[in-house]
């Protein structure tokens, strides 16, 4: 596997990529992670396991990252290996909220989904300490990931590293008790960094608003699945003696097709904001160009990356415009905002409270 990844301490410093840093949103939210731990030939992880699995994943994959990673079997992979023992497991399946161990058996799943759901919708409510925004695109015959980590908080020292991983939305393949065709859903896949748990953020103490941008980015011959099948997360860890925890996760299947180039600007010619953000019923986008935009489209997408509603479709004069757009009767939660126009495309986070 080959790797390309490098990180800069940005809170005053210039940030030279394909991607703008400038230009990634970091929304302001704490997203639990939660974890199966499975392999391939265990019969309970495709009889009872799955089925929690398959509830838990309907009740929570709004508020949380859920996905499966394999400890052992033919799904397994070195990195998967070691995040699942990162949890101290001793067998499978087992469950996991971020480092917590769920006390979820075969004779009380049926009735834990509830018990489940409290404790995401606790957590996720949360402040966060920090959290990652990233922009993902293939492009130049790769696989790039820019990122942005902001700690909304001090911390009094320690290390933390920011994890870039490769999920596979749905793979069809063996599970014992499933038979040849079962559906894995959100399956682990591999690290997109040189490291198992990601590039080190810092290991000092920091200041509130403090910011660290990473760029990593693997061959795409190397990217064996389709693309509308890939979900790339995020993961912040702290390093907590030999072990790695949990801090916060992010996660996008919008992958960017053909939109940067080793050739491009790093400042883009339109500049886009979002007021206020986070967002109620009401917004408004402005714009700075310096040219006229014969075409400008804006458009709206959930965090799977589905399109949820146009914003904008026109054309847009010279200078600084305003451009009101609704967001009344979206469910809470992350939102991609897009701006393309005939030469460029740049997105932004927005959160709908």
């Amino acid at each position: 596997m080959k790797f390309r990844n490098s990180t800069l301490i940005a809170a005053f410093g210039l940030f030279c990529s394909v991607l703008n840093a400038q230009s990634i949103e970091v929304p302001q939210t704490k997203i639990p992670m939660f974890t199966k731990i499975a392999a391939d030939w265990c019969p309970p992880c495709g009889g009872w396991g799955w089925n929690f699995y398959e509830g838990a994943l309907d009740d929570n994959s709004a508020k949380a990252m859920v996905w499966t990673i394999h400890h052992s079997g033919g799904l397994t992979n070195s990195t998967a290996s070691k995040i699942a023992h990162n949890f101290n497991i001793i067998g499978q399946p087992e469950f996991y909220l971020d480092m917590t161990k769920e006390p979820v058996n075969s004779s009380n799943y049926t009735t834990y989904f509830t018990t489940l759901s409290n404790q995401v919708n606790n957590l996720a409510a949360g402040d966060p300490l920090a959290q990652t925004g990233l922009i993902a695109a293939h492009a130049d015959e790769e696989l790039k990931v820019v990122t942005k980590t902001r700690f909304f908080n001090p911390t009094d020292g320690g290390e933390y590293r920011l994890g870039v991983y490769l999920v596979e939305k749905l793979y069809v393949g063996f599970q014992q008790s499933q038979g040849n065709n079962a559906q894995h859903k959100e399956l682990f896949r591999r690290k997109l960094t040189t490291d198992d748990f990601g590039m080190l953020l810092t290991d000092q103490a920091i200041a509130a608003g403090t910011e660290f941008s990473l760029q990593t980015s693997v061959p795409w011959s190397e990217i064996t699945y389709p693309q509308s099948n890939i979900r790339i997360v995020t993961v912040i860890w702290k390093k907590d003696g030999n072990r790695y925890l949990a801090v916060n996760t992010n996660y996008t299947d919008f992958i960017q097709d053909g939109l940067v180039s080793t050739n491009e600007r790093i400042e883009p010619n339109l500049t886009l904001q979002i007021w206020p953000n986070p967002l109620e019923d009401q917004g408004s986008l402005w714009l700075k160009n310096p040219v006229q935009l014969q075409r400008l489209n804006i458009d709206l997408f959930d965090r799977s990356g589905r399109l949820i509603k146009n914003l904008f479709n026109g054309q847009v004069p010279a200078g600084e415009n305003n451009l009101p757009f609704s967001v009344a009767g979206l469910p809470q939660g992350s939102y991609l905002i897009r701006a393309t126009t005939a030469t460029e495309s740049i997105a932004r986070w927005a959160v709908v409270k």
